[in-house]
């Protein structure tokens, strides 16, 4: 039996509509995932469940050394570099995370894990309250126990049992059945000697055109931002609010992301992990641009420096101008290359010397059937 056809089994037996059997309709919620148990799923041989403890060190630690062991970036063989810093922005928001924090141990070695993160989504102006499935790894000496489908059900169970939530967002660059929209991700390089070092940049373009041609295009900005620009850190808990509300209002203009009260907003945008920037114009908040920072590592061990783009609003200033913000500031704090997914108006970048990636990234959900969405149309940043 090939994959492909285990594959479709398993998300036979999951709450997608498999047979595009509403797909004369924009959106429709489907029958609730039945997985009401208190019962955990058996998994094989000497394996056990844990559940990792995200307020403990000691599990953090390991979290962190096992996932820059195994987790690769998707179809590549770069890997993420995560902290402990890092994984507590990403999955330590919200208390009932806690209860989607998932491990596997083989004796008393980490050898899995899996991550729901509770979330309000925006589904077509539809507000629902849901959960995101990420950072599923496992280790390369079980990967051949077919245990990941295992772990989504487990993981399922215990947003239906424990938090009586039934409707999760995932990706992944896999093809699976009811994807509901695809992307990829947009470069611009910055440290261009280290780019064309690391294959990044070929030698023979540098040959042909030279490194100042290179360096000039890829270190060209946009200028002359209207309105004074300010780090959010700056701003009082009104003006807070007023930047919280007018990123929900482009959210809601779109068909697919997240939805932020003032308190996930503060915690995303208010932390040693993310910069972010306001314009202000006549003294009101027209504008908002934001990143973060990440490393990634190669088969030769080599670090890159990725400075990612996040979310953003515009209303005064062009999208280009913001990120030249953004590229900017990466020119002077040793960033190696920029990177953003090609969602919302990001998709315009392309024309603005970034480079587009080949790795594609598909969009599922579940308990809720869409019709396709447009890339453009999305503002879910997936990490």
């Amino acid at each position: 039996m090939s994959l492909e056809k285990k594959s479709h089994d398993f998300w036979k037996k999951m709450p997608i509509d498999f047979n595009n059997t509403n797909s004369n309709k924009e959106i429709v919620k489907l029958e609730e995932n039945n997985t009401y148990t208190n019962i955990s799923l058996k998994l094989p041989g000497k394996l056990s469940w844990y559940n990792i403890n995200l307020n403990d060190k000691s599990d953090m630690d390991d979290l962190v050394i096992f996932l820059n062991n195994n987790y690769h970036e998707k179809n590549s063989n770069i890997k993420f570099v995560f902290t402990n810093e890092l994984l507590k922005w990403l999955l330590n928001y919200d208390n009932r995370n806690q209860e989607l924090a998932i491990g596997i141990k083989y004796e008393a070695n980490l050898v899995g894990c899996i991550f729901g993160m509770i979330r309000k989504l925006n589904l077509k102006n539809k507000l629902i309250t849901g959960s995101e499935t990420n950072l599923l790894c496992l280790s390369k000496n079980i990967r051949n126990l077919n245990i990941a489908p295992i772990m989504i059900q487990e993981l399922t169970r215990r947003t239906n049992y424990i938090l009586s939530i039934n409707h999760s967002i995932y990706t992944t660059d896999l093809i699976l059945p009811n994807i509901i929209s695809t992307t990829n991700y947009l470069y611009r390089f910055v440290n261009i000697r280290k780019m064309i070092d690391l294959h990044f940049i070929s030698k023979t373009l540098e040959n042909e055109l030279g490194y100042d041609k290179i360096k000039e295009y890829y270190h060209y900005t946009k200028t002359n931002i209207k309105g004074t620009i300010k780090d959010l850190n700056l701003l009082t808990e009104d003006q807070l609010k007023d930047c919280c509300n007018k990123l929900n209002k482009n959210i809601l203009n779109l068909s697919l992301g997240y939805y932020f009260d003032i308190e996930l907003f503060k915690h995303t945008f208010l932390n040693p992990i993310i910069n972010c920037w306001v314009i202000f114009n006549k003294g009101k908040i027209t504008d908002m641009i934001s990143c973060y920072n990440q490393k990634s590592k190669l088969a030769n061990n080599k670090l890159i420096n990725n400075c990612n783009l996040f979310y953003y609003f515009n209303n005064k200033n062009s999208l280009e101008k913001l990120v030249s913000i953004v590229i900017k500031y990466s020119i002077k704090n040793n960033i190696d290359r920029v990177k953003v997914l090609n969602i919302m108006d990001y998709n315009n970048l392309k024309n603005f010397n970034f480079d587009e990636g080949l790795v594609k990234i598909n969009y599922y959900i579940y308990n809720w059937y869409s019709k396709n969405i447009d890339k453009q149309h999305i503002s879910y940043f997936v990490f």
